[in-house]
Parts: structure tokens; C-alpha cells; sequence
């Protein structure tokens, strides 16, 4: 009697015919040995095209890398630059040549430093004023302008104010303050502080058409480059009443 014995490959896992003789048994085992040492050599050849693989996304990626890390903090940078510009507020352009012929302004600005620097003093004196208005583009006395007018107790601040252009002393020009409150109310207290005041009446350097008032006894050195406004032409007979105050007050 034969007996039937069944032999699964370890790897295949097909049935070998019965085992009927030594022959048939070695052709059995070296078929399992050859799926194995064929599995073994797939698995090495899978692992040889992972590693094949690995290298290649490797090298690329290190080719890559820099240009694309450089890219990315370029576009950083001008980013940041760019907000940094936005959150900049933009200066104003100051020139210096004079602004002619704008809108004056119809009130007094905030106390600001000065603008000219080594601000030699107010005039001392009785200038020789003259009436030479013209619209030549250029500050001329007879005109009320607008400028920077330091304060009288600290010549370091001072306010964007009108003033009567009425003669020179030498490269500097020479003015008077014009204001719009109505010092008649406080005559008293204004004379007590040494300050004295003539009514000029309205004019188109006031946007409101306010009456203004001249102070006669305070002569302002006035730089030229400074003039930012031109508020208007003095009328003449004004302009006389105004120079005789100035030689009565100082």
C-alpha cells in the first residue's frame, strides 16, 4: 500500500506528487529552496530601489533647497519692508523758497520750535519803514505775510501767525504781529504788560473776516525763506497810521 503524503512548499505553496521514491523527494525540496532564495531576491531588489529612490529625492532636494529657501526670504524681506514704509508716515517737503499767493489761515496755530535756527532777536529801534508792496512773488513790506512769530519770552517757540511787513534790516526782513482778538476788552491788562495795540480792521489774510489788531510796540526780525503765505496787500493809508504808532511807541 502506498501511502499518500502531501508536501507544501513553504513559499509556493504547491502540492508536490506523493513521494514515491528519494528522487522525487530531492526534486521536491529543491524546488521549495528555489522560491525561497527567489523570494529573498525580490525582497533585496525592492529594498535596492527604495534605497535607489531615497538617494534621488535626496539629491533634489538638496539642489532645490537653497534656491527655494532664498526665494521665500526675499519675499519675506519685502514684505516686511513694505509694512514698515506703510506704518511710515510720508514727511512733508519743505523747501526754501517762499510759498506765495495760498489761502491764509483765519486762526492761530499750536505753539511749534522754531524753524530758524540762531533767531538773532527782536529789532531795537525805529526802522525805516516803507510802503513798496509788490506781486512779484516775493515778500515786500506793505504786505501782510505768513510766518513763524517766536514767542516774546522764549525765542525757541513761538506760533504760525500774520505780520505787517514794514521795512528791512539788512538780509532780514522787519514786521509787526497782527492779531484777531479784540484787545480793547483788556486794554488795562495789556498795558500793564507792556504791549500796545492798534485796530487795523479786516482784511483778506483773516479766511474769517475778522477785525485785526497791530501790535506797534514789538518789531520781528522775519528770514526771508520763511515766508509761507501772502496774505494780502496793506492798504496805504493804513500802512501810514501804523508806522506813526511805531515811531510814538518805541
Amino acid at each position: 500500500m502506498v501511502r499518500r503524503t502531501l508536501f507544501t512548499a513553504s513559499i509556493t505553496g504547491t502540492r508536490c506528487a506523493p513521494r514515491r521514491s528519494s528522487a522525487a523527494h530531492s526534486t521536491c525540496l529543491l524546488s521549495g529552496a528555489t522560491a525561497r532564495v527567489l523570494c529573498q531576491l525580490k525582497l533585496f531588489t525592492a529594498r535596492i530601489a527604495s534605497v535607489i529612490a531615497m538617494s534621488f529625492w535626496s539629491r533634489l532636494a538638496r539642489a532645490v533647497a537653497p534656491s527655494l529657501i532664498k526665494e521665500v526670504t526675499k519675499q519675506l524681506n519685502n514684505r516686511a519692508s513694505g509694512s514698515q514704509r506703510n506704518d511710515s508716515p510720508a514727511r512733508p517737503h519743505q523747501s526754501s523758497t517762499p510759498r506765495k499767493n495760498s489761502a491764509p489761515r483765519g486762526r492761530d496755530t499750536a505753539p511749534q520750535p522754531s524753524p530758524v535756527a540762531g533767531y538773532p532777536g527782536d529789532f531795537r529801534g525805529i526802522p525805516d519803514m516803507v510802503y513798496q508792496p509788490n506781486r512779484d512773488g516775493q515778500p515786500d513790506p506793505g504786505e501782510v505775510v505768513w510766518t513763524w512769530v517766536p514767542f516774546e519770552e522764549d525765542y525757541s517757540q513761538g506760533k504760525d501767525r500774520p505780520v505787517l511787513l514794514i521795512g528791512h534790516d539788512g538780509e532780514w526782513l522787519l514786521g509787526l504781529p497782527l492779531t484777531s482778538k479784540d484787545h480793547d476788552r483788556d486794554a488795562a491788562q495789556e498795558a500793564r504788560a507792556g504791549r500796545q495795540w492798534l485796530d487795523v480792521g479786516s482784511g483778506p489774510w483773516d479766511r474769517q473776516g475778522r477785525p485785526s489788531e497791530v501790535r506797534v510796540n514789538r518789531i520781528l526780525r522775519v528770514d526771508p525763506n520763511g515766508v509761507r503765505r501772502e496774505g494780502a496787500q496793506f492798504d496805504r493809508a493804513m500802512f501810514e497810521r501804523v508806522a506813526e504808532a511805531v515811531r510814538q511807541a518805541n
